[in-house]
């Protein structure tokens, strides 16, 4: 698994470093930053879905437990949220 996950773009470029993956899914320009940041949160996963409601690039990434959850988004606030 090591071996393919080093192999792998998935955690060298495209969730991590230049964040190709948020780039293509949010359309950006060549000179915009997707600036990705993810996070652990305290929180029931229903807290978190009404806490996030409709803003873009903002995500409940995992359901960790009951009570903790991974979000993660742009860490640039913009007319987008």
């Amino acid at each position: 698994m090591l071996r393919r996950m080093t192999a792998s773009e998935l955690f060298g470029s495209e969730l991590v470093g230049e964040c190709r993956a948020a780039r293509r899914a949010w359309r950006l320009n060549d000179d915009e930053l997707a600036n990705w940041l993810a996070g652990v949160v305290p929180c029931a996963p229903e807290d978190v879905r009404r806490a996030i409601g409709g803003k873009k690039r903002l995500y409940l990434l995992l359901i960790n437990t009951p009570f903790e959850c991974v979000i993660g988004g742009t860490a640039l606030r913009s007319n987008n949220w």
